[in-house]
């Protein structure tokens, strides 16, 4: 997987050219670059995204505290700012959230995975 990140400094540059972002909508940093969307491509709005886990068993006050610290550093200019320099962005969610975001990749991914015949032995 290629990230706009790694490339984004030679298509300013004019060496390469990104021809779509696989994301729902247009990256802040490539505003010129459509998504696979604009370009009749359906089905291809996948993006990377990260999320903090704890221990199975962590109390759900540890968990929401936690959650509400994220938020609220997600939310700060500085991070904002420093994201946006990186051709990212910050989005929180809710530990459910979270959790059926997890089964919603594994339903697309899942059988991906076992048509390829990857084994984690």
């Amino acid at each position: 997987m290629t990230y706009a990140t790694d490339i984004l400094e030679h298509h300013r540059a004019g060496k390469l050219r990104i021809l779509a972002s696989s994301g729902p909508k247009r990256l802040e940093t490539l505003p010129d670059v459509p998504t696979f969307a604009e370009l009749g491509y359906s089905g291809m709005d996948r993006s990377s995204w990260m999320g903090l886990f704890a221990p199975k068993g962590t109390p759900r006050p540890i968990v929401d505290s936690l959650n509400r610290a994220i938020a609220a550093a997600a939310s700060t200019a500085k991070l904002q700012d420093a994201l946006k320099t990186l051709g990212l962005s910050a989005a929180t969610s809710t530990p459910d959230q979270l959790r059926q975001a997890i089964r919603d990749e594994l339903a697309i991914w899942a059988p991906v995975v076992k048509e390829s015949g990857y084994s984690a032995d």
